[in-house]
Parts: structure tokens; sequence; C-alpha cells
């Protein structure tokens, strides 16, 4: 028989294939082992599941994490306090793919096209980049992440070609290291794990790093182990469920995302911006360089040092450079029980910009107009000359192209503006099956869809005889175990089985 191909060679692909073979099964596999997590993860990324969820499914013993442990000699990870950093994992994926999986083709499926018009006839023909042209009676389409990274719509503005690591924004998936930050100032967009991890890491590269967590409290940490979470439903019965219920029951619990162990990375290097979300974002000149900060409108800016935060009705006084004080912040060296409002003490508040952005007005972030044609007088020391006005989309112009970002920010004191030199998107992931391009177009537009990704029976077979789909991108339909490595159990023998049934041995 035809071999199946499986398409990716992460943990998913991987351990597809091994049931595949393990049902006798022939299977080619293309892609690099491991590819999305060494390619795609900043090197020093420590993964949030415990040691007992981070093994690969295999169809016998002998291939868990631990396994690998005693293969090479080092100590076995264990327990729910023991660490999995992505340096190990990455050695042991590729550990598991050579005893299981030996064959990986490291070559890119340039496309996939249906071999017939009709729904009930599976098979399709493949194209490599190599020129090589094949037939196979399935395709299963483990691809990871890939193609996925979310981008805010806030932010597009900024990469109409899209986030890149040398652009004025990337997306935390983009990056290996963060050396290229040292000495700069990076907002981080986000409040998971990957968010609170990359912003400790940029400041272990020297970086300063301002975080935007859009929901209160959600920049934060849980306990460590042995505290266990509530019970969720698992991925066959969330299968089962109404697509809206499924979400609802699949949708993260409410409070802090970050893992216990990066806490005392974080805290104190970090400067946090609890309750700020995005309005607008554009591009400045390298002449506000020193406007590090957030102003909000109506507040005092005398002295404001770079990287000083301002909210509405509260001076902040000697905090130093990168610190933001919001709720319960220090009042320097204001009289006692004084409090300075927008037009509330003597004079015109100084530094006051010249309008304002509405919070929940839609701004569209390729428009933000400048307002005047030079800095405001009074205002802190580098503050972008002009404003958005509130009320509409400013229309019919663009910030001066710079080499500085300038994010438009809504937060409890009002709107504020934040000036950095970079930003990175931890933004999280939306499947579009769209962004597979090496499906057909003719292929994709076959699929029936839940939304941006595939919608998938029980065995991981979307609408289309013969094409499979595992990994993350089935986790619209199985619940968030299948984000995880741990997912690899209940995914992998399920596509093998389905497989081997229609067109296995014997077949």
């Amino acid at each position: 028989m035809k071999p199946v191909v499986v398409i990716g060679a992460g943990p998913y692909g991987l351990s597809t294939a091994a049931h595949l073979t393990g049902l006798g099964v022939p299977v080619r596999v293309f892609g690099v082992p491991m590819a999305g997590w060494s390619e795609a993860m900043p090197a020093g990324t420590i993964l949030c599941s415990p040691p007992a969820d981070s093994s690969i499914a295999a169809p016998e013993p002998g291939h868990t994490l631990q396994d690998f442990n005693d293969a090479m000699g080092e100590r076995r990870l264990l327990g729910p306090r023991d660490l999995v950093t992505l340096d190990t994992f990455v050695r042991y994926g590729r550990w598991y793919a050579d005893r299981l999986v030996p064959a990986v083709e490291g070559v890119r499926v340039a496309d996939v096209t249906p071999l017939a018009d009709r729904r009930d006839v599976a098979g399709f023909r493949l194209r490599l980049e190599s020129g090589e042209e094949f037939t196979a009676p399935a395709v299963v389409v483990a691809t990871g992440l890939t193609g996925a990274a979310h981008l805010p719509h806030e932010l597009r503005g900024l990469a109409p070609a899209g986030p890149s690591p040398g652009g004025p924004v990337s997306h935390s998936s983009q990056h290996t290291v963060f050396h290229r930050f040292a000495g700069r100032h990076v907002a981080v967009v986000g409040a998971g794990q990957s968010a609170l991890e990359s912003a400790a890491l940029l400041t272990d590269a020297g970086a300063t790093v301002t975080l935007l967590a859009r929901r209160p409290g959600s920049a934060g940490f849980g306990p460590p182990p042995p505290h266990r979470g509530p019970p969720r439903p698992g991925p066959a019965l969330l299968h089962r469920l109404p697509a809206a219920l499924r979400r609802a029951l699949d949708r993260p619990p409410p409070g802090p995302r970050g893992a216990w162990w990066l806490r005392d990375r974080f805290t104190g290097a970090v400067t946090v911006l609890d309750g700020h979300r995005v309005a607008a974002a554009g591009r400045t000149t390298g002449d506000h360089a020193a406007a590090e900060g957030v102003r909000t409108e109506g507040v005092r800016t005398e002295g404001v040092r770079a990287g000083e935060v301002r909210t509405e009705g509260v001076r902040t006084g000697d905090l130093p450079a990168g610190d933001a004080r919001t709720e319960g912040a220090r009042t320097g060296d204001l009289p006692a029980g004084e409090v300075r409002t927008g037009g509330a003490a003597v004079g015109t508040p100084v530094g006051t910009p010249v309008g304002s952005v509405a919070i929940g007005t839609p701004v569209d972030s390729s428009a933000v107009v400048s307002a005047v044609s030079g800095a405001v007088p009074g205002a802190v020391p580098g503050a972008v000359p002009g404003a958005v006005s509130g009320g509409a989309a400013a229309r019919g112009g663009g910030l001066a192209t710079g080499s500085r970002v300038l994010l438009l920010t809504g937060g409890p004191a009002g709107p504020g503006e934040l000036v950095a030199d970079h930003v990175l998107a931890a933004t999280g992931y939306r499947f579009d099956l769209d962004a597979l391009d090496f499906l057909a177009v003719a292929l994709r537009a076959r699929l029936t869809r839940d939304g941006g990704a595939p919608r998938l029976d029980q065995w991981f077979r979307s609408s289309l005889p013969g094409l499979f789909f595992a990994g993350p991108v089935a986790a619209s339909a199985f619940g968030g175990a299948l984000r995880t490595v741990r997912g690899t159990g209940f995914a992998a023998p399920r596509v093998a089985r389905a497989i081997a049934a229609a067109v296995g041995p014997g077949r």
C-alpha cells in the first residue's frame, strides 16, 4: 500500500507516525524534528507542564521523558516541582524521533490537492519543494502553531507586512534569543505565560521592559505544586458538546496565569501596567527618544523621567525610571492631602496632551495623526508632539515614520501614551486554515470550518475524507489538552486507528 503522509515533526506528528508504524501502516513524515520548538521559542524557556505531562505518547513502553533521562545519564525529572527546560524537551523529542520515526524527511510539502472532486473519495496528490510528486491515501496535518501567531488589530498598522524581530513589532514566537534588545525599552503586550516569561528573558538580556496587561490582576503567578486547579472535562467529553458550551467549559479560569517558578525572576524586574489596553499604535521620530513613559490627560508632568508612569489624579514623584505605580501610588512631594487632577490644580496642568484617545472608541492604528507640529510646551521631555483626537477614528494621515513606537493606551486612569523601542506581542494564537498555504485553495474551500479551524469528528477527521488534523489546531474541537504534549496520548492513537481501519493492511 502507498504510505500515509504526516506533515509536521513535532510531538503530534512524531507520535502519530509512531502509532501508525506500530499498526503496520507505512508512513512518510515531512519536517525537521522539533523545529517548531527549537526555532520558535526563546532559549531559556521552561515548559509549563510538569514532567508527568511532558512525555510524547508512544505505541510501546520505553520512550517517556524519564526513559530519555535514563538513556542520557541525567537526573530523572519526576516531581511536580522539577522543571523541564526547552533544551531538555527538544533533545528528548529528537531522541524519540531517532528511535521510533528515524526516516523523517527534512523537505517542505509545497502542495496538497485532493485526487477527486467528490467528498466521499479519499486520496491526495502531493508536491514537495524538491519537485517530487506522489499520491497518498491519507494525510495528517500536524504542523503545530505554524501560521497561527495572532497580532491584535491595534498593532497591525506598525507592521503591514507582518510582525518581525527586526521591525517595530514582533510576535513572541519569532524569537530564540533576546540579545538584540539589550539597552532598549521593550513594551510587552499580554499577560499569559508567554508574555511573562518573555518579559523576564528580555530583562535577563539587558532590556528595560514594560508589560501591558489588559485584564486587571491577570499579570501574576499561580501557587506552586501540589496545588491543582479545578478539574476540567476531557477532550472526548468536550468534543461531544455544542461549540458554545465547549468554549465556555474550556475557558481558562480567571486569575493569574504565570507559572509559580517565574515569580522571583519577574517581580521587581518588569514594570507592569495593570488593566491597560492598547488603543492604537504608530511610529514616532528619533527626537522623542526620552519619552519612555505613560502620560495621561490632565496630570502634572514637571520633572518626569524617562520610563516613569503618571496616572490621572496621582503624581508619582520620585519613582525610579521604569517604575509604574497606579493603585496606591506614591505621591512624591505633593502636600499632604493634595491630589492633582485635570483642571483641578491652579493653572493649566503642564504637559496636558492636545486631545486624547476616548476609551472604547475604535482607532485606526494606521491613521493616527499628529495634532500639532511641535512639542507641547512643558510636556514630558521627548513627548510625542501631538495626540489622537477622541470621539472618532482619526483619518487622513499617519504618525511620522521613525525609529520608535508610540502606543496609545487606555487604563484605569484614562488614556495615556507609552513610547518604546520595540513592541513584543505575546498575544497568543488563532488558527486560520488559509494560513496553511501548502493546502491547495480548492482543498481549503471544501473544508467545513468552526471559526478559522477545521471541523473534526471524534477521530480527528475533517470533512474531506482522508484528511486529518492533530495538535493545537484541534483544540477548538477537543479543548485545551490538545495544546499540550499530554494531548498526544489522546490524539495520536485515535488518528492512527482511524487511518488503519480505512487504508491499513488488509484493506
